[in-house]
């Protein structure tokens, strides 16, 4: 079946599979990363500092976020990527 201008691909597959490529990369980068070292040496950090909301003693919330990534996590969101245009 041909596509029509791919403007009806649901936005939250692509997320989900770059969560799954992230994951799957990092792992891979991980399990790898003795054989390979260039997969560990080259990371960055993306972190947002974890900020606090109290609300009169009843109720705490804190809202952070920390994402690392090396060759491998990149690798695996660009095959999401790729995976998604060709669905």
């Amino acid at each position: 079946m041909s596509k029509s201008g791919g403007g009806s691909r649901n936005p939250w597959i692509l997320i989900l599979l770059l969560v799954a490529g992230s994951l799957v990369g990092s792992l891979l980068g991980q399990l790898l990363g003795s054989y390979m070292p260039f997969l560990r040496s080259l990371q960055a950090d993306v972190r947002l500092i974890p900020r606090a909301f109290e609300l009169a003693d009843v109720l705490s919330i804190t809202f952070g976020f920390a994402f690392r990534l090396n060759i491998a996590t990149v690798v695996g969101m660009a095959l999401a990527v790729w995976v998604y245009r060709k669905i």
